[in-house]
């Protein structure tokens, strides 16, 4: 940098700023994803998810929504869809841009008007009232990916699955349930739960494959519903998120006592631990009731790296208190909390019969 008066009068704040406004709109948003060097780690991740996942194909509208600082990952996108020479439009959207209601009704308009569309945003980055609308502008045809929280070891290692195999999986796992089931869930590090279906609640296998209209998380790989009922004890050895994305630091030190469904009892040694849950459960209603349990069914996710996006998606069980996702498993209350946690390496058995064996499947599912 230069100090004297040579230099140029600086430029007045206003065209500034609608210069960096256009970035979010305009071609340079593409120009600016186009000009980043793809890591050849991501290619296949990439590929994944706008061809394998999405189903695009030649010549259909992609809208890709970037949040800044995930540029890396958005570039790949935008890579492995021009490669099919899809058309695609780049939108890079940051926190101050989508207070403007004017902008997120054109965005929803464009969205509604694709085939398929990708939302790259961090967890604490986007605001969930925005990310909730991008999901919701529907469209006749429109795939959506959500790929919120998104990490590049998570394009190193859960994208880049047999996504056609995951699927296949999540299938063959619904296809074992029977309505009134009973799942009975041990570990090694004291979790002993008895988990009853409801026959009212279904199934959703998302396995990150989308055929039909509709929206999946991405990377995907898992299968949930929402039970009758949960008994015993839970110790989250694989993890626990608060709402906000955060992980409980040492959750394996928890143990967590259910009654007909409900956590009744937080119990561990470090009160910070129990207090951060506490807090999180009673923030809103039904935040102590169990919403989901699942599987996870990605068979190319091999070890934890800490982050909710992919750990819950690792071949294992996991059980989310607060949001039932009742527009999936069938679920008639709701609740704005979700806290999931973890069980790594359990012995699962369903109406008796092992289906999971120290965190691995029984052979007549794999």
């Amino acid at each position: 940098m230069h100090a004297g008066g040579n230099d140029p009068d600086p430029e007045p704040e206003e065209p500034r700023r609608r210069r960096r406004e256009s970035i979010t709109i305009s071609y340079e948003a593409r120009e600016l994803l186009a000009a980043h060097e793809v890591d050849p780690s991501f290619e296949l991740g990439a590929r994944n998810a706008v061809e394998t996942c999405l189903g695009l194909e030649p010549g259909q509208k992609l809208i890709l929504v970037c949040e800044p600082g995930l540029e890396e990952i958005g570039a790949a996108l935008l890579r492995a869809a021009e490669q099919i020479d899809a058309q695609v439009t780049v939108f890079l959207v940051d926190r101050e841009r989508v207070k403007s209601d004017a902008f997120v009704t054109r965005l929803s308009t464009r969205l509604a008007e694709a085939q398929a569309s990708v939302l790259v945003a961090s967890v604490g980055g986007l605001p969930p009232s925005f990310r909730r609308r991008v999901i919701g502008a529907g469209g006749a045809e429109r795939r959506h990916g959500h790929m919120v929280g998104i990490t590049g070891a998570m394009m190193q290692q859960a994208m880049r699955a047999d996504y056609e195999e995951v699927d296949a999986l999540g299938r063959r796992l619904v296809g074992r349930m029977k309505t009134r089931s009973v799942i009975r869930l041990e570990t090694t590090s004291g979790t002993a739960l008895t988990i009853r279906l409801d026959p009212e609640h279904r199934w959703h296998n998302a396995s990150g494959l989308l055929r039909e209209p509709g929206w999946t998380n991405l990377p995907g790989g898992e299968v949930f519903t929402t039970p009758a009922s949960v008994d015993g004890v839970l110790v989250p050895d694989g993890g626990a998120w608060l709402p906000d994305g955060h992980e409980i630091a040492r959750a394996g030190r928890l143990r967590l006592r259910f009654e007909g469904g409900e956590l009744t009892a937080i119990e561990g040694r470090d009160p910070e631990e129990r207090r951060a849950l506490a807090e999180a459960v009673e923030a809103a209603p039904n935040g102590r009731r169990v919403g989901q349990i699942g599987f996870g069914t990605n068979t190319g996710v091999l070890a934890s790296i800490g982050s909710l996006l992919q750990d819950l998606k690792m071949p294992g069980f996991h059980v989310t208190l607060g949001d039932p996702c009742g527009d999936l498993t069938g679920a008639c209350w709701t609740s704005t909390v979700e806290v999931p946690l973890l069980v790594r390496r359990p012995d699962v058995l369903v109406d008796d019969v092992p289906i999971m064996v120290r965190g691995r499947y029984a052979n007549e599912l794999r």
